[in-house]
């Protein structure tokens, strides 16, 4: 059962718990609950927001493993970068050596020209 499951069945089962102490009349009891309650809400927007953490922190994995793989498949030639295998989307090259050693970006030099950095022939 996940995190969240588990909070929301603790949370029903305080409701009925403070369904009980209201009809014994102990305010006691049904302060105690109601902290409890409170706590668990708490709980809840935690695990929320743990959730969203996570998956940030995936699609950033994600990101560098396809970085990474990019890297893997291509060789430094005397204008650029270019592929040793197809990747979907790109052409052999050449490409931007600066844009992909400091950002990750695969970028096509057009006329020996990067178009996002604007140095030419791939050079730092």
């Amino acid at each position: 059962m996940s995190l969240w499951n588990t909070a929301t069945a603790i949370f029903d089962g305080l409701e009925k718990a403070y369904d009980v102490a209201k009809k014994l009349k102990n305010a006691e009891l049904l302060g105690v609950i109601a902290d409890l309650q409170l706590k668990i809400v708490d709980l809840k927007g935690e695990s929320a927001d743990l959730g969203m953490e996570i998956l940030d922190l995936r699609r950033q994995v994600d990101e560098f493993r396809v970085k990474e793989d990019i890297r893997s498949k291509v060789v430094l030639g005397t204008d650029g970068y270019y592929l040793t295998e197809s990747v979907q989307g790109y052409g052999n090259g050449p490409f931007c050596t600066y844009c992909l050693d400091v950002d990750g970006k695969l970028v096509t030099l057009t006329e020996y020209h990067c178009v996002r950095c604007a140095k030419q022939g791939g050079a730092e």
